[in-house]
């Protein structure tokens, strides 16, 4: 059983963990930043044995096997490392440029349905 000080050790290696991740992801050069950001995803997919298994369990839920399967779980954890670059760039590119970023398809919807009656 860990020990009170073991887990603050883990929590306090997390956060900076966390903080060296979102620092880097400010100042990498996107054409580098995404890549790296895929190839870590892939990467901590491959060490993170328990949450290899529960994705490829939920997508075989959704019907995949074999190849297709391992591509979609790579394509899990692929994913997962992009969402944490996009997050941690995220101060760098609030604003005006955020919106160069994002896809809105079919917002005209939530716009349409926002609308005051008779409007």
């Amino acid at each position: 059983m860990a020990t009170r000080r073991s887990r603050s050790w883990r929590a306090r290696a997390t956060y900076l963990a966390y903080r060296a991740a979102a620092g880097a992801a400010q100042v990498v050069p996107r054409p580098i930043a995404e890549p790296s950001a895929r190839l870590l995803g892939r990467a901590l997919g491959r060490a993170m044995v328990g949450r290899r298994r529960m994705v490829a369990r939920h997508l075989r839920r959704a019907g995949l096997e074999g190849p297709a399967l391992g591509r979609a779980v790579g394509g899990a954890f692929d994913s997962y490392g992009r969402y944490w670059l996009e997050l941690f760039r995220l101060p760098r590119e609030a604003g005006d440029s955020l919106e160069e970023h994002l896809d809105l398809e079919g917002f005209e919807h939530i716009a349409e349905g926002r609308r005051p009656a008779g409007a």
